[in-house]
């Protein structure tokens, strides 16, 4: 059923090529959406990820009932195969993260869990994005859905744009954070923020060090 493949294609499209990656984006750069180490960068990835999943389910649902509709055999092309291990992957990701051990120095199961939950993500994203590609160049997409496509590639296309330009803002905001982290370890600040000591050569307390006038010694 050509509308039930269209719904598939657009809730496919929304979440593995935007949403999730979104999501994990979250994560990545929890540092700087979340300056005063509060939960907030937590709370966009987990609500961003559950919508994700929600949509690329129910696009795996609507595909299935296409495919039973029509009669045809399931799985028998690459993008099914490709399709219903990301699906797997991506119903294990809501599960994992329930499973999450407390956070634990002294332990090593917080580390396999965070190993194992971070590259399940990682290998989802990138075989949801690729079969995304993949079902665009489908002769069934180019030869019946076909204004369907072609706008949904445009869509992908400002979907990677925005997503690129949220990586660069990232990236530079966290080099920011880098580099004051590193300047407020060298320095001692005080509670408003304002350097109290500086450690740099002809400076102190702030102010530069004035020199003693040799009149002033001999008087």
């Amino acid at each position: 059923d050509e509308d039930y493949v269209k719904s598939h294609a657009i809730l496919m499209t929304i979440s593995w090529g935007f949403l999730i990656p979104l999501g994990v984006m979250m994560s990545v750069y929890r540092k700087s959406i979340s300056k005063s180490g509060s939960p907030t960068w937590f709370h966009l990835h987990r609500a961003i990820n559950i919508l994700g999943v929600g949509c690329s389910m129910s696009g795996f649902a609507l595909v299935v009932m296409a495919y039973n509709k029509a009669k045809e055999t399931h799985w028998s092309i690459d993008h099914g195969k490709i399709g219903i291990t990301v699906t797997v992957l991506a119903g294990f990701l809501p599960l994992i993260a329930v499973l999450r051990p407390p956070k634990d120095p002294s332990s090593v199961i917080r580390d396999i869990w965070h190993l194992v939950h971070t590259k399940i993500g990682y290998a989802a994203i990138i075989l949801g994005f690729v079969n995304v590609l993949i079902g665009s160049k489908l002769d069934f997409m180019k030869d019946y859905l076909k204004d369907t496509n072609n706008k949904l590639t445009v869509a992908l296309y400002v979907e990677i744009a925005v997503l690129l330009a949220l990586l660069a803002w990232f990236t530079f905001q966290d080099i920011g954070n880098k580099d004051r982290r590193e300047f407020e370890a060298k320095n001692v600040v005080n509670s408003n923020g304002g350097v109290v000591g500086f450690e740099s050569k002809g400076f102190r307390y702030g102010k530069v060090q004035e020199e003693e006038d040799p009149q002033q010694q001999t008087a």
